[in-house]
């Protein structure tokens, strides 16, 4: 083989050589940015059983679901924390990396029949969602069975709603739904609930959370509440 033929060859396989480290360099990256790409995406809730303004006939065991948007770390799950109001007792317990369930471990009848319930989503204290839910057995009864519980039902409601607003008349005017805030009445604790949602940035956080509590108490002032009522605030970052 003379000289020329030999450089050829040579020049061959370098040119190989660097195709394929070019190609290695390329399939490296993709897998690289898949996983940036996976570990920045932000961690949100994207679906949940019950659905908001959903009526769900779970009074025990699994009581709801929470899908989030990506798969979640050890540490990630333990910076998740959940709430149900009125409050009952229940636990977190992981399906997979991607799905938490609520549930409660004896399995006995925790969620109390006709009631709503809000279930409040929290990622180190800021929201990640808020729905609510009211628990009932209608759909899982004969349509003769359903009418009878309707009118039962409608007829319970209508006492209930009336031994609460014969002491508190205002009672029949929450909840109170707003941008930076939510007000209902948890007959349960005989407490208004408050649940504040504060913006980062602007003003600082204690000016902001006083700001909010001053609009709240005109709000209710102005819907008949008096300042002997009892309040109980929940400050959640947004």
């Amino acid at each position: 083989m003379n000289k020329l033929q030999t450089i050829q060859k040579l020049f061959s396989h370098r040119k190989t050589l660097a195709i394929c480290s070019i190609a290695l360099v390329l399939i490296l990256g993709v897998f690289a940015f898949d996983y940036v790409v996976e570990v920045a995406k932000p961690i949100e809730v994207v679906g949940t059983y019950p659905v908001d303004n959903d009526i769900s006939t779970i009074l025990k065991g699994d009581l709801a679901s929470i899908t989030f948007s990506k798969q979640l770390s050890d540490s990630d799950k333990k910076n998740i924390s959940t709430s149900i109001n009125p409050q009952v007792t229940y636990t977190q317990k992981w399906r997979n990396n991607i799905v938490l369930i609520l549930t409660n471990q004896n399995n006995d009848s925790i969620l109390e029949l006709n009631k709503k319930y809000n279930l409040t989503i929290l990622l180190k204290n800021k929201l990640l969602k808020n729905i609510s839910f009211t628990t009932s057995t209608y759909y899982s009864l004969d349509p003769n069975q359903r009418f009878n519980l309707f009118k039962e039902g409608q007829s319970e409601m209508q006492q209930e709603v009336k031994r609460i607003s014969d002491k508190r008349p205002w009672v029949t005017k929450l909840p109170i739904s707003k941008p930076t805030y939510v007000v209902f009445w948890d007959d349960t604790q005989e407490t208004i609930r408050v649940q504040l949602y504060i913006k980062a940035g602007g003003l600082n956080t204690q000016q902001k959370i006083q700001a909010a509590k001053k609009e709240i108490q005109d709000t209710l002032s102005g819907i008949g509440i008096s300042g002997q009522e009892k309040i109980t605030y929940q400050e959640l970052n947004i």
